[in-house]
């Protein structure tokens, strides 16, 4: 029963400034990586999911290489850069097409060659004609796919992301593999708040070593179990521990891994220290696993060894809900992983969550809320603009998107898209994860 078909994963590797991050950013259509002139900018990975013709992948911009630099932290941003480059499945290989080719992008070569890795070799800055007629001396790099780009203006992109599709070893149609009859849910949150004993309570067995040290579970760990003739697939997830303690390339690789993981489920029981809080390191870990779309539980470990009083819920919630708003959707449980109190709780709600997100409503009822949404409250004017929502349809499950044709979506307010959010919650129950409102242009015809 266990799922086969997992995201496959693009890395951007090369030299400092060469435009890593704006082709980073171009693809995913935001910005998200930090854009700089000064060389190393982007110090560490960064992770997000883009889709290119309804083919998703999982994308990782590292840090600019520099081969011949024999300091610490050249050394860490090196690190992890060869860590993006193990975990792709395609790497992207950028060089400076102003700049020519130097020493350090033959090094970087020779890395990627003995790590016989699929690889799209992309002569950046390319803004002029002669740019994309003569880059064959990129050839000599040793790679068979080479194209020129210019990642801030958008020539030869479209060329670039059809060259990506046809290289990807999995073509996902969604950010999940296809649905099947198991419910995928991974244990996730820092090192030491008790993932390892909750995997073992849901069990009933010694499955996952558990251990006062932090970092005992190096990997995730896959277990089935079935409840009410429902099958599930647990997945025990290495911590994420915060960014100043990632200072070993084991640990660096944990992080991939258990992000990874992220990926693979369907819901996530995000695990609060009970003792220690709700921390902003495991907001950093909730915000991928919001941003993927996935469902989440705010689960509040440990509970047993916290003093408290009838109102210590109400207080704890309160500052989760603070300190992380954007995730508003998500219910918090009190449970006790060690005592087993409140687990099948949480299995329950998350049936509930990932049920949810896998509705499918047909098209004449998502414009019916639609019409009768905007008649409740139509979108401001805006830069003198009266915008119009014309069309509405659902292109996706578990995660929940929606793709919302205007006349002018470049104007769509955050307030707005939030108001059309919380009518699609009060009228069909989604609830435990976030939606995804994509705004279009809509067509003359539309």
């Amino acid at each position: 029963m266990k799922d086969k078909k997992q995201l496959s994963y693009v890395a951007i590797v090369g030299r400092p400034n060469v435009g890593k991050s704006t082709l980073f950013n171009r693809i995913i259509r935001e910005k998200k990586s930090i854009i700089d002139d000064k060389p190393g900018v982007t110090r560490d990975r960064l992770y997000a999911h883009a889709n290119w013709e309804e083919t998703w992948f999982g994308l990782i911009d590292t840090a600019g290489l520099v081969m011949q630099d024999e300091d610490m932290f050249a050394r860490h941003l090196a690190e992890n850069a060869e860590i993006a480059m193990n975990e792709g499945d395609l790497i992207l290989f950028m060089v400076d097409g102003k700049a020519g080719l130097l020493p350090d992008d033959y090094a970087i070569a020779d890395i990627l060659r003995k790590k016989k890795k699929k690889v799209i070799v992309i002569k950046n800055k390319s803004e002029k004609k002669d740019d994309f007629e003569y880059f064959h001396e990129l050839y000599e790099l040793g790679f068979e796919h080479v194209l020129p780009l210019s990642a801030a203006y958008g020539d030869g992109f479209a060329d670039l992301m059809d060259l990506i599709l046809e290289m990807l070893p999995v073509k996902a149609e969604t950010l999940q593999s296809q649905a099947d009859d198991i419910i995928r849910l991974a244990i996730v949150g820092r090192p030491n708040v008790g993932k390892s004993t909750m995997l073992n309570a849901f069990l009933g067995e010694e499955r996952s070593v558990v251990s006062q040290v932090a970092g005992t579970t190096r990997d995730a760990i896959d277990a089935e179990f079935v409840r009410n003739k429902q099958p599930y697939l647990l997945i025990d997830t290495a911590g994420i521990r915060r960014k100043s303690k990632v200072d070993e390339k084991m640990e660096s690789y944990m992080v991939m891994r258990a992000l990874k993981n992220i990926d693979r489920a369907h819901v996530i029981l995000f695990l609060v220290d009970g003792q220690e809080g709700f921390t902003e390191q495991d907001e950093k870990i909730c915000g991928y696993a919001h941003e993927r779309g996935v469902g989440i539980i705010l689960a509040v470990n440990k509970w047993d060894a916290v003093e408290k009083d009838d109102k210590t819920y109400l207080k704890v919630e309160s500052e989760i809900r603070r300190q992380a708003p954007f995730l508003n959707y998500a219910p918090v449980l009190f449970v006790s992983a060690l005592e087993k109190k409140n687990l099948f709780k949480l299995i329950d709600t998350a049936t509930e969550i990932y049920r949810s997100s896998m509705q499918k409503i047909p098209t004449s009822e998502i414009n019916k809320f639609l019409r009768d949404a905007v008649n409740k409250k139509a979108h401001p004017i805006r830069k003198r603009r009266r915008v119009m929502l014309k069309y509405m349809t659902q292109v996706g499950q578990c995660p929940l998107r929606f793709l919302v044709f205007s006349n002018a979506p470049e104007l769509i307010h955050f307030s707005y898209e939030r108001y059309l959010k919380n009518g699609l919650r009060a009228r069909y129950g989604f609830h435990g994860s976030d939606i995804k409102l994509e705004f279009r242009a809509s067509d003359s015809k539309r």
